[in-house]
């Protein structure tokens, strides 16, 4: 039988390996906030650099959330709404009902968990989180923004809830939806792989609690 010398040094040579990349692949690099308006206002540059004339708030039940203050605010949700500043729209399966390049902001508050990866039917397959992200895209005017709200792994809020079925890690927005950082800027994230078509730019990323704060926004040229 091993002695317990030995035994012990096998235990940390396997903790050595393999499950310490694992816990560094979970460490939270992003800092982090006491609040949404810290990083609202530790942003406020970007946010000024905005011109705030239409947001839209994706998932937005009956209270469409304003936080870049714009002159005119609409909800998408699904729901039946009393409010006459809620547009009803299925975001998984229909088209954003706005103009290409139209909006100036588009926010997403614990909405973005529940929109499903993939959609498979009798006819096709689909990626809905990407077309969601390509559709927010089309629809924001050069220089908009985007701004997600979610639990994000490695929180269990992210996994406790059933409807949770979008999993989001500080490299989701980072590695599949903005640009690379390449010599010329330009390079798309490996989102293409699955259809999305554009790149946006990270302007900032940070926790507060156990939801991530991204803040993304549409180039101004391209």
């Amino acid at each position: 039988m091993p002695s317990l010398a030995s035994r012990s040094l096998n235990f940390l040579q396997t903790q050595i390996s393999h499950p310490l990349r694992i816990r560094l692949s979970q460490a939270r690099r992003a800092r982090s906030v006491k609040s949404l308006d810290k990083f609202l206002v530790h942003n406020r540059p970007h946010i000024d650099a905005c011109e705030s004339k239409i947001s839209i708030d994706l998932g937005s039940n009956s209270n469409p959330r304003n936080p870049f203050h714009a002159r005119e605010c609409y909800g998408l949700d699904i729901s039946p709404s009393g409010n006459s500043q809620v547009v009803h729209c299925d975001l998984f399966r229909e088209k954003f009902p706005f103009a290409d390049s139209s909006i100036s902001s588009v926010t997403a508050f614990d909405f973005i968990e529940h929109i499903p990866r993939i959609i498979v039917t009798e006819s096709c397959t689909r990626f809905a989180f990407v077309e969601v992200m390509n559709e927010t895209f089309r629809v924001l005017s050069p220089g908009g923004l985007f701004l997600s709200y979610t639990p994000a792994f490695p929180f269990k809020e992210a996994f406790q809830d059933p409807t949770h079925v979008n999993i989001i890690t500080e490299d989701t927005f980072p590695f599949y939806f903005t640009s690379s950082s390449s010599a010329d800027g330009n390079s798309k994230g490996y989102g293409w792989l699955y259809g999305f078509n554009s790149y946006f730019e990270m302007l900032d990323q940070a926790w507060h609690g156990f939801r991530l704060v991204t803040l993304l926004r549409k180039p101004s040229q391209r």
